[in-house]
């Protein structure tokens, strides 16, 4: 016997909890995988250029956590005459990229929001896309097991669903 036979209300409540946090889960990623679809299928490319760049010291030198932030700010024009400026965060790699104040930098933006916009990134679309698999399949199992925990708690003492109808209640012992 384990603990989740001998209690009952402990299978319901931790399969609850595992469903609800997976879904939960699941939900932002979801979220965020519409986000980079509408970004990867339906974006733009603009050339923007490059107003500001600059370093903000993160951590503490004393404490032994000196690190640093690298931000640019761009603006961009849409062909519909809107002009978006958009400040991000920029990688050790990129920041060494060679970027300077007035150069131009590619943006891909989506058109009916061109708010939602990111430096152009399409070179890295199969690595980011292949990302996704594993947080899929992880968030597919934590829903499963949630499940799984979660459904023998709310049947019947005797094991079986509760069924309106006497021939329902049949097919549901053969299954």
């Amino acid at each position: 016997m384990n603990v989740w036979d001998d209690h009952p209300v402990l299978r319901l409540l931790g399969g609850g909890l595992v469903l609800v946090v997976s879904l939960f889960l699941a939900a932002l990623l979801a979220w965020q995988l519409a986000r980079d679809l509408a970004i990867w299928v339906l974006g733009r490319d603009v050339e923007a250029e490059v107003v500001d760049l600059w370093v903000e010291q993160v951590g503490a030198q004393d404490e032994g956590e000196l690190d640093f932030q690298y931000y640019m700010t761009y603006r961009f024009a849409t062909p519909g005459g809107e002009t978006i400026t958009e400040t991000t965060t920029l990688s050790v790699a990129e920041w060494a990229g060679g970027y300077e104040e007035g150069g131009r930098v590619g943006v891909v933006y989506f058109p009916p929001y061109p708010k939602h916009n990111r430096l152009d990134d399409s070179r890295f679309v199969p690595a980011l896309a292949c990302s996704y698999v594993p947080a899929i399949l992880v968030a597919v199992a934590l829903v499963v097991a949630g499940w799984q925990l979660f459904r023998p708690a709310i049947q019947e003492p005797g094991g079986e669903w509760e069924v309106e109808d006497e021939k329902e209640r049949e097919s549901a012992k053969r299954i």
